[in-house]
């Protein structure tokens, strides 16, 4: 499972996206990859990452998406 992967990387802390299903399912992101998500419910691995998570200590943050793929990551400048 995917949530089992993410906790047993070697950190104390992970910060996930605050997304929902009608942000994913959006045109463009292509069929094959629609169908694919049709049956993964992001709000169900959130839970699961957040509890191992728990069990082994870590902490799980979550952000904003709005603007993280057009903010510099060294001096906060967003920009398109």
């Amino acid at each position: 499972m995917i949530s089992k992967k993410i906790i047993s990387l070697p950190y104390y802390s992970f910060a996930l996206e605050v997304l929902g299903p009608a942000n994913m399912r959006q045109k463009g992101n292509g069929r094959k990859f629609r169908i694919k998500l049709g049956s993964w419910s992001p709000a169900e691995q959130q839970e699961f990452i957040e509890y191992k998570a728990g069990d082994a200590g870590m902490t799980v943050l979550y952000v904003n998406s709005k603007h993280t793929s057009q903010k510099c990551s060294r001096c906060s400048y967003t920009d398109k």
